[in-house]
């Protein structure tokens, strides 16, 4: 694992995170 185990990122709506080195991107609907 090159990235750290548990890295967050939000902009704006788009929560953008980093499992393992999978990058799961959520998008938040309100």
């Amino acid at each position: 694992m090159i990235e750290d185990e548990d890295i967050n990122m939000m902009d704006g709506d788009v929560t953008t995170k980093f499992t393992d080195g999978v990058p799961t991107i959520t998008f938040s609907e309100r």
